[in-house]
This record gives C-alpha cells, sequence and structure tokens, in this order.
C-alpha cells in the first residue's frame, strides 16, 4: 500500500510540474538591467519636476529685482529740474542792488548786444527777439538793448500812432520762455533812443 501512494504522489507531483511549465512557457522574466532602467525612469520625475520648478521660482525672483532696479534708475534719470522763477517784476528795483539798478536805468551799464526790429513784420521780429536773448543769455551777456522804433509820426514831428512792436515788446518779455532769463527791463534814455528803444538785464 505504501508503495502505490508513493508512486501516485509522485505521478501527481510530475503532472503539476508539467502543467506549471505549460502555463509560464509564454512568459519572459525581466533582466536584471532592464528592471533598473525601468526603474531610473520612473523615479526621477517627480524630482526633476520640483528642480524645474525652483529654477523658474529663481529665474522670476531675479527678473523683479532687475525690473526693480531698471524702474529706480529711470525714476532718478529722469527726476524732473526745478523751473526757472518767472514770477518776478521786470520793472521795479526789487531783486538788484540798488546802484546797480541805478547805473542800469541811466544807460551807463555797458551794452553788450543791440537788436534793431526796424523795417521786421511783427512775427519775425517777435522770432528775432527770442533767438536774441537766447543767444544773449547762453553768452553769458549782461546788459542788451532792443530798438523797436517810436511809431508813425506827424508832419510837425510827433509821434502820431505808437509802433506795433513798441507795444508788442513788454508782452514778449514777460512770456515765461524768455522771462526765465530776464532780470529788469526799462526804457531807455534819449541818447539810445528814448522811447523807441529798451534795455534789458539778464539773469547771471
Amino acid at each position: 500500500m505504501k508503495k502505490d501512494s508513493d508512486k501516485n504522489n509522485k505521478n501527481n507531483k510530475d503532472e503539476d510540474e508539467r502543467l506549471w511549465q505549460f502555463v509560464t512557457q509564454d512568459v519572459k522574466p525581466l533582466a536584471n538591467k532592464e528592471m533598473q532602467e525601468q526603474s531610473l525612469r520612473e523615479e526621477p520625475e517627480i524630482g526633476s519636476r520640483v528642480t524645474a520648478s525652483e529654477d523658474e521660482s529663481q529665474a522670476d525672483m531675479v527678473a523683479e529685482q532687475l525690473s526693480v532696479k531698471h524702474e529706480h534708475v529711470i525714476a532718478h534719470s529722469h527726476k524732473p529740474q526745478p523751473a526757472e522763477k518767472t514770477d518776478h517784476n521786470l520793472h521795479d528795483k526789487a531783486g538788484i542792488d540798488r546802484k546797480a539798478f541805478e547805473k542800469f536805468r541811466k544807460g551807463q551799464m555797458p551794452i553788450d548786444a543791440t537788436l534793431d526790429l526796424h523795417g521786421l513784420f511783427q512775427q519775425q521780429a517777435y522770432e528775432k527777439v527770442v533767438q536774441f536773448i537766447a543767444h544773449a543769455s547762453a553768452r553769458h551777456m549782461r546788459c542788451v538793448m532792443i530798438i523797436t522804433g517810436k511809431g508813425q509820426k506827424k508832419s510837425d514831428g510827433l509821434v502820431r500812432e505808437e509802433g506795433v512792436l513798441k507795444k508788442s515788446l513788454p508782452d514778449w518779455l514777460e512770456q515765461p520762455s524768455l522771462k526765465c532769463k530776464i532780470l529788469k527791463i526799462q526804457q531807455a534814455q534819449r541818447f539810445h533812443g528814448g522811447s523807441g528803444a529798451c534795455y534789458i538785464l539778464l539773469k547771471r
């Protein structure tokens, strides 16, 4: 009986092995190298995303710092300059030494340049005045004179009508672009043309 039982067990074991071989005949185990490569492909994905995210964050910080620095430079490079004062009175004695004013008023101050507007139309005269004052100021001149003429005269020699240029000149000189360069203005003395001319004292 025992021999028959052992024989039956052996037959069953052989039968199981044949069945297992039949089932697994198409299955191929992964090689160690393939398993390592697959593991390497799968594991770094999360780590690489973190690194890319950190790089982007650092790049954003650098860009923000450069932007702030650039804006700071621009703000300082375009800092507005204080405007020239134009609220002073061109006709009184304020803002000038009394002795210097009297010398200027009496025509005793050396005249550095003279502009004669005789024969010019109003627009031409205005353009000449603007150029003249700008040039004199740039050359650091102190006292200049502009001749407008007195106007049309009667047969007896008296002025019949005040000249357009004579009336316009004070208004032109009050314009901020010119007034900011001028300290005082005064009618010229008779030996310089009297009411047909004007002294202009420029700012230093």
